[in-house]
């Protein structure tokens, strides 16, 4: 175990360099449209009735360019994501404001 400190800090100063020089660059969300349908029957599960979103994002890619994400959800996994964008989005404002981000536990 005493052998691998020299190496770890040989190795440590180019790594801070790489980290320092590197960014994670995400697509960015830059329109959401949704509509709202109520699901009467399916082929397969039979009578349903319950409401269900089409969501469809836009995102600008890194490199610039625009796609779309599209997908249906229930109104709890709306609810759900909702929730967690907020819960994100305060995260966000703890970190710009100096505060350290606690870690979230799934429910």
């Amino acid at each position: 175990m005493v052998f691998l400190l020299p190496l770890l800090e040989a190795a440590a100063p180019p790594i801070r360099s790489v980290l320092a020089h590197s960014s994670f660059d995400f697509a960015h969300v830059i329109d959401v449209t949704w509509r709202l349908d109520y699901v009467l029957r399916s082929s397969s599960a039979g009578s349903i009735h319950e409401p269900l979103y089409f969501v469809q994002l836009k995102l600008q890619t890194p490199g610039g360019g625009v796609e779309s994400l599209v997908f249906t959800c229930s109104v709890d996994e709306l609810r759900d994501l909702v929730y967690r964008l907020q819960e994100a989005a305060n995260e966000l404002e703890k970190l710009a404001s100096g505060v350290f981000p606690t870690t979230s536990v799934d429910p």
